[in-house]
Formats: C-alpha cells, structure tokens, sequence
C-alpha cells in the first residue's frame, strides 16, 4: 500500500467538496424504516489483541480480529464488483479497533481517486442513550477528514439548569492508506468516550457502514450524484436509533468470519420495555414524568408526513426521544407525539381538534385535569412542522409559549398578529427542497416583528440535522420568559416577549449582539432570547460541531452576560 499522494489541483478540490457533499446527503438523509421487535439476536465474540497502532496498516494484526467480509446493499443484495467493503474488529485494554479495507473504483473524477466514507456507530450497549457516531472520509492525506456526532449530549445536557459532570471530550483516531482500488483506514475508540471499564465477557453495540465514491452522472441525465452504501447486513439506520446495533463480546478470540448476509428476522430491532408514565391515544400518545405532582405545559412534537411520533422508547430508542423525555422531565412538562394526520393545514382542521381533544381525554386519562388547559411548545419535522404552524400556532397562539419549525415551512401559513408574537425556531438545510420557502417566511414576518431565528444548516438536506442542539434550550429560555411564576387554576396567561432584552444574528456574518447594540438591519436578524442560544445559533450556521464541551465551553466566556 502506497500512502495517498497529495493534490493541489482546483479541478481535484473542487471535485472533492461535491463528492463530500454529496456523500454528507447520503449519510444524513435516509429515511427509517420500521422493524419487527425480537428479544434475540446473535452474539458476536471480537478478540483481544495487542500492540495496535493507527496508521492503516493490516500488518500488526496479523490473521487476527473478527472478519465481516460480506457486506450488503439494504435490500440484501451483494456490493457490485465495483465497490467491495471489509472489514476487521478486536479490543485492546484501552479501546475499539476497527480495520476497513475497502475496493472502490465507482468514481473518477479529474483523475480523483474514489472517495467514500467509513461509518462507525458505538454505544454502551444496544439500546443505550450513551452512544456516538463517526463517518470516516479519506482525503489526500493520511489523515482521513473525522467528522462525529456525539450523541451522547442527547440526554439533553443544559448546563445553565443542570450541575452535572460533563463527560469527556469524543476522541477518535484514524488512519488512512491508498491502495492500487481503493483505500484501507484503520480506528481506534476510546473506551472512556462510553465510560466503560472493558472486561472480558462484556457486552457493547456496534456496526459499521461503508459509503463508495460519488460515480459520475452521465451527460444529459436528470439525477443527483450519490454514493452506494455497504452494511453490515442485515442491521443498518443505526446512527439515529442505538437499538439497531449489533451485539459484540469482548472475548479472547474471534467468532467465525461473517462470509454471508444472513436472513433479517435474525436481526429484528431489539425493544425496551414499556415505560411508566406512558398512555395512549387515538392518533397519539402522551408521557408524563412519575412523580410529576402537577404539570407545567405540554411538548407537542409532529412527524413527517405517512411517520408517526412516538414518546415511548419501547417503540423506538432515537436520541432525539431521549432528549425530549430529559427535557420534559428536567421542566415538569408532559412530551406528546402525534401520528401524520392527513388533511388540510387549517387551523381549523382535523389534526387542530385532534390535539385539543388529545389533551381533554388524557386530563382524565392520567389524572392530571391541567392538561385540559395547559400552555404548549410545539414543534415538528417536514409536514409535521406545516401542521404545527397552519394547525396549532395559528389555531390558539395565546397558549403557545414557542414553537419550532424543521424541514418545512408553508409560505400560505395564516399569520395573525396574534400568531407572530410566538417566539420561534425555524431550521432548514442549505440543500433543502424548502430552502427558499423559510426565506420567505422568514424576510415577511421578521420585519413586523416576529421574535423568530432562522437557521440555513451547511450541507444538509432534508433532515433534522442538529435543530434540537439550538430548540431545546430556546425552549427552556423562553419557559422562564414567559410562564408566569404563580400556579394559575383556569389558563394560564403567558407573558409578552420584550425583544429588546433579547441577542440578533447576522443572517450573512453569524456576528452576534445584544439586540440595543446591533449595528445591523434588525428587521433582518435572527432573534434571540440570550447570549447562550444565539451562540449555539451561530455554531450551527457555520457548520461547525456542537457539543457537551462547546456549549460548557460557550457559556463560561458568557458569563459575563447581562442578566
């Protein structure tokens, strides 16, 4: 194996950035689908070696690890003789390896050597809230580009309502090498990014994913260049559900090599238990935290369209349910999820009157009566983000404390003057279909004075991308802004916003500044209630990686922030 050879060509970087790209949509936006639920699956034993280095080189684990040498398309089908991925697992004392070897000759671009992605998803164990993901891309360096999603921070750490301890900072390793048809990468994982204390006999969650170059579309056609993608068969969408992982046993040796995919039903989604505090409904379901003596409001999440919103880990295990739950139960909230209800986006339509029926029926339901009448934070994805600003924000806006709208945003929503005093987070991706529709939205009710912030996420599609990182803590703010401190017992009266006190962003510059002293076109600006959010603001539309770190880090230089 050669080390790659490095490139100054525009041609070269030029092609680089677009095989990212669209590598990046691949990776991002694939949609989940639903699995059976089992309460088996196969055990697989990786072996203890020694003496392991990160420089992509096979040589110093000899015949050792445990082989996956069989990857698969998702429909089961094996990789074209073009694009054929392997790789290597074993555990030393101090953490995860993983050997990929990778044959890729999918695309040529400027003489480009094919570019892809390994993707990497560990957790504690299957099922567990304490997991990460990293994709792997190999450059012209022998340091392939590490990107990371620490999901770790999903239990939704705040640390401006939260005292505790910060896990350490996600660290990964690689390495690179160039082959004759592809590329090897080898990584090393930290056993303290999950805080485990590796045993022999212990059991973790992983799999690994292998993303091919971008071929090259032919002249004339109408299609987006993407990339093919090998799993480990037949588990795979486990970078936002840590239940589809494998089950791996740090051992002394191997289990025999995987030469073959095997049937799914082997390898149906494990399921929790239900949890307490959980009723359902017709169309919904509503979880409210044990021991919660009186609530506070109502978290009301939307799916996308034909998807359902689920507030049980039973039926799914995402990191985003793991911090809506955190996040009711640290606020003394109830978190319902809604099934896609099909209609029209009226405010007075079906899906309105479901929600508003929702909440009488479980007043009795748990025996909670404030739920009847109790304020909300509504938000939702894709359609779901359509529902909630057509159906609920322009239905009862005086019971909305805030709202946030992902993926979607329909430019005929009936915007009141009543409806625009709702804070709001609007989030979409640069490459998203919608992208101009939140612009438009956006630029004709900022300037009547919407206290709204608008999010153009770099490179990502339609998807969620890191909205919750920025809505989350919005939430929390604007639950002390506006909730009266006094228990009330008929409806609650939510205070006005004074945006005066609040932070503007520069929609070209991400500079931010207290709202009397921004410099800018505020009727342009994004809005902001404090210091922290406006901050979380800015990382996101720069692309750059929020984490438990940053955000601890962000707010000790606020901390001089006027209160």
């Amino acid at each position: 194996m050669n080390a790659i050879t490095k490139t100054t060509s525009l041609a070269v970087l030029v092609a680089l950035g677009l095989a990212l790209a669209a590598l990046e949509a691949a990776v991002s936006e694939a949609a989940e689908p639903a699995a059976p639920a089992t309460t088996s699956r196969p055990v697989f034993d990786i072996p203890k070696l020694a003496n392991l280095t990160a420089d992509g080189k096979a040589g110093d684990w000899g015949d050792t690890g445990f082989r996956v040498d069989a990857m698969a398309m998702r429909d089961g089908q094996p990789a074209p003789t073009t694009f054929a991925p392997r790789f290597r697992l074993a555990w030393t004392e101090k953490g995860l390896w993983v050997l990929a070897t990778v044959r890729d000759t999918v695309a040529r671009a400027d003489k480009l050597w094919p570019l892809g992605a390994v993707e990497i998803v560990g957790a504690a164990k299957v099922g567990s809230p304490m997991y990460y993901r990293c994709v792997l891309t190999p450059g012209d360096e022998a340091h392939p580009a590490i990107r990371t999603d620490d999901c770790r921070v999903a239990m939704f750490y705040d640390p401006r309502i939260q005292r505790e301890e910060l896990p350490d900072a996600l660290v990964v390793e690689a390495a690179s090498l160039r082959t004759e048809d592809g590329y090897a990468l080898e990584a090393f994982l930290p056993w303290r990014n999950l805080g485990l204390d590796p045993k022999q006999g212990k059991e973790i969650g992983c799999t690994v994913s292998v993303y091919s170059g971008v071929a090259e579309v032919p002249q004339g056609v109408k299609a987006k260049p993407r990339p093919l993608e090998a799993i480990w068969y037949p588990v795979g969408w486990a970078a936002r559900d840590s239940s589809k992982l494998h089950r791996l046993r740090l051992a002394a040796s191997a289990s025999p090599a995987v030469t073959a995919p095997e049937p799914p039903e082997r390898y149906a989604v494990l399921v929790a238990a239900p949890s307490a505090g959980v009723h359902h409904g017709d169309q919904c379901s509503i979880y409210v935290p044990p021991g919660l003596k009186r609530v506070r409001g109502v978290y009301v999440t939307w799916p996308g369209y034909g998807s359902s919103m689920s507030v049980d880990p039973a039926w799914r295990m995402s990191h985003a349910l793991h911090a809506s739950r955190a996040f009711v139960e640290k606020m003394g909230f109830a978190l319902m999820g809604m099934t896609y209800i099909p209609g029209k986006s009226t405010p007075d339509s079906p899906a309105t009157q479901r929600v508003l029926d929702a909440l009488k029926e479980f007043a009795v339901k748990t025996g909670h009566p404030e739920l009847k009448q109790a304020p909300l934070i509504v938000d939702g994805f894709s359609q779901g983000s359509n529902l909630t600003l057509c159906n609920l924000v322009a239905r009862i806006p005086e019971r909305i404390i805030a709202f946030g709208a992902f993926g979607y945003v329909n430019p005929e929503w009936p915007v009141s003057d009543e409806s625009r005093k709702v804070p709001g987070v609007l989030h979409c991706g640069e490459r998203d279909q919608h992208f101009a529709r939140y612009k438009a939205v956006f630029a004709a009710n900022r300037p009547k004075g919407a206290p709204w912030s608008l999010t153009l996420a770099p490179g990502l599609g339609h998807a969620y991308g890191n909205c919750q990182h920025l809505a989350l803590p919005f939430y929390v703010t604007m639950l002390r802004v506006r909730l009266p401190e006094s228990e009330t017992a008929g409806p609650v009266k939510l205070r006005d916003v004074d945006q005066t006190r609040g932070y503007l962003g520069d929609p070209k510059t991400f500079a931010i500044a207290p709202y009397r002293s921004y410099d800018g076109d505020r009727s342009a600006a994004s809005w902001f209630p404090d210091l922290y959010t406006a901050l979380i603001w800015a990382r996101l539309s720069r692309g750059e990686t929020i984490t438990v770190q940053t955000i601890a880090e962000d707010l000790k230089k606020s901390s001089t922030e006027p209160k």
